[in-house]
């Protein structure tokens, strides 16, 4: 019988260790994000009515969804949800990368740059919620102070009162808040590319465009 491999039952110890390293994360991705997903799920199959809950909740299948699917404010709302993630994610995409792109060069007090274009993320969204309300404000706000000095508005504008304006501040509160977590993210892929790759592409003559083109934006795609 031949000798144990002491090196392949270390990776078998190293193994089984990992494993249960990694299990309380997996039971926390499972409890706070699968089992509330499963059980939305299966509560869309029955019916509530919270008026009467002594009728309990009986089987419906997939009834809900087919009232929604018939229902037109549904789909003004899903038109609204898909308008609103398509601008707002473009933006903070190309803010983003401008920011991060700025911040990976080297330049005095770029420590405290960083830092600054992170306060909004770290800000709570309950009080950058008020914050952008109390700005927006139709009465004693300072975005209809600004705007009327300069001559923009001839009056102050009421925002959330109106559907067309009121896309205005959702929209720039959540480019806002969510800006610097992308740039972060685009900051740590921009690290990890290696400097060799923009010193020969300088080499062989390539323009900072091209540079971004064919080095940067390929090796930004994994972050």
């Amino acid at each position: 019988m031949p000798p144990a491999d002491p090196l392949h039952g270390r990776e078998r110890q190293e193994s089984r260790l990992a494993r249960w390293l990694v299990l309380p994360a997996v039971g926390t991705i499972v409890l706070v994000a699968l089992f509330p997903l499963s059980w939305t799920v299966w509560e869309s199959l029955h019916l509530h009515d919270l008026r009467m809950p002594w009728l309990g909740r009986p089987f419906v299948g997939a009834d809900n969804y087919i009232e929604a699917l018939g229902n037109p404010r549904f789909w003004s709302a899903l038109g609204h949800t898909v308008f609103f993630a398509t601008v707002t994610v473009g933006l903070e995409l190309m803010l983003g990368l401008g920011f991060a792109l700025a911040m990976n060069r080297a330049f005095r007090g770029r420590g405290p740059v960083r830092a600054a274009i992170l306060i909004p993320w770290a800000i709570p969204t309950v009080v950058a919620g008020l914050l952008w309300r109390f700005m927006f404000d139709g009465q004693g706000g300072i975005v209809n102070a600004v705007l009327v000095g300069i001559g923009v508005l001839d009056q102050a504008r009421v925002w959330f009162i109106h559907p067309q304006s009121a896309w205005v501040p959702v929209i720039l509160a959540d480019v806002w808040k969510t800006t610097p977590f992308v740039a972060l993210l685009i900051l740590a892929g921009l690290q990890n590319i290696d400097a060799s790759l923009y010193e020969a592409a300088r080499i062989d003559g390539a323009s900072a465009w091209r540079q971004f083109r064919h080095v940067t934006l390929p090796l930004l795609k994994p972050a």
